[in-house]
């Protein structure tokens, strides 16, 4: 199920239920460094992530992290917020790497054309 986010971000965002994987160093999980998680949000700036294991401790705003979303790849990231159950992560684009990475949401995310 995906539904709209009202949000003053530069991307609009979408609800959606998404299966992940989020590669972080050893010492902020019980259980190691890849971590299965859920995309709760998604834009084309970043993505709200909500894991099933409780963080040992959470990583310092900033810590890169890798996400791998089933389907459509890997994504470079950063963290941005975190709590005790997710993270708040920016997608870390390289130069070349823009369109690449919006071709690759639009597949998770919903036509938003209809409304305009």
């Amino acid at each position: 199920m995906i539904e709209n986010s009202t949000d003053r971000r530069d991307h609009q965002s979408f609800k959606i239920y998404q299966p992940c994987r989020v590669t972080i160093g050893h010492g902020y999980f019980s259980g190691g460094g890849n971590i299965k998680g859920l995309i709760t949000n998604i834009s084309k700036g970043g993505a709200a992530i909500r894991f099933v294991l409780k963080m040992a401790k959470p990583p310092p705003v900033g810590s890169p992290v890798n996400v791998y979303i089933a389907g459509v790849g890997d994504f470079p990231s950063k963290v941005m917020r975190c709590y005790d159950d997710s993270f708040a992560i920016a997608f870390r684009p390289r130069k070349t790497w823009d369109k690449q990475l919006v071709e690759k949401l639009d597949r998770l995310l919903p036509d938003d054309s209809d409304g305009e």
